[in-house]
């Protein structure tokens, strides 16, 4: 009996010891994304067969429309720099080594805060709260009372309520999303506030919302119709899905 105890404890320990030696440390992962001059399919062609065959490259992404490449890597086994070089020598020039994302959001519960991290981070975007002057309270929020302060802002679609005007750098940011939770089936009024002060115009702008059963296609349609200088991309309720859901989602816009 006690040789058949030791005989399996050396047996655990073998495969211990094994599993400790074949085991694969995780890699570290990096993104990163160029815009890049091509302009035909001939170019993504050849950029694909270099790419392809570059040592560290875990995926990549080509937009002829966007005229951007995302570029998944093992910065362990290659550096940064080797992409913008190697993109060069083929003809190309890189006229903005790195696309910047802005991730602003007004929640008045903390519900579309919540998103919102979970967003930028999966994006690497620049997270901002969009700030009323005056913060809402929950009287404020009660939309069963059409005195409350939601209810009589929502009722007159021109209301503006005042926002803190402390983001310097908006027309730096290449990819926005705007996030809000979903009133009366569309998107606060202090959204308009935050687009009319910053502008946006020619950028790529997303709608992201929390919502506790209301969809987000009015939004999508009243702000199109409002801003059509922007370029809208269509938005999604969110506070129904994982981090890892967050990011599928993002990804698939740039696509």
């Amino acid at each position: 009996m006690k040789k058949l105890v030791f005989t399996l404890l050396l047996t655990l320990i073998g495969v211990a010891a094994f599993s400790a030696l074949s085991a694969k440390p995780k890699t570290r992962t990096e993104t990163v994304t160029y815009v890049v001059s091509m302009h035909c399919q001939n170019c993504v062609n050849k950029l694909t067969d270099n790419l392809s065959f570059m040592k560290g490259v875990e995926d990549f992404r080509i937009s002829l429309k966007d005229k951007t490449i995302t570029i998944k890597y093992d910065p362990a086994k290659v550096q940064e720099k080797t992409f913008v070089e190697t993109i060069e020598k083929l003809g190309y020039t890189v006229t903005n080594n790195q696309m910047k994302t802005l991730v602003a959001y007004f929640s008045a519960t903390g519900t579309t805060e919540a998103v919102a991290r979970d967003l930028a981070e999966v994006t690497r975007g620049t997270l901002y709260e969009i700030k009323p002057e005056v913060r809402y309270t929950a009287a404020d929020l009660d939309w069963r009372d059409k005195t409350s302060r939601s209810s009589v802002e929502m009722q007159d679609r021109s209301s503006r309520p005042a926002i803190v005007k402390d983001m310097k750098d908006a027309d730096s940011y290449d990819r926005i999303y705007i996030g809000f939770p979903v009133w009366w089936y569309t998107a606060p009024t202090i959204i308009n506030t935050f687009i009319e002060t910053y502008g946006f115009k020619g950028k790529k702008v997303t709608f992201f919302a929390t919502s506790g059963g209301s969809s987000i296609d009015k939004a999508n349609a009243d702000f199109r119709k409002q801003y059509p200088e922007i370029n809208w991309l269509d938005g999604k309720t969110l506070n129904s899905l994982s981090k890892a859901e967050i990011k599928k989602w993002a990804d698939g816009l740039e696509q």
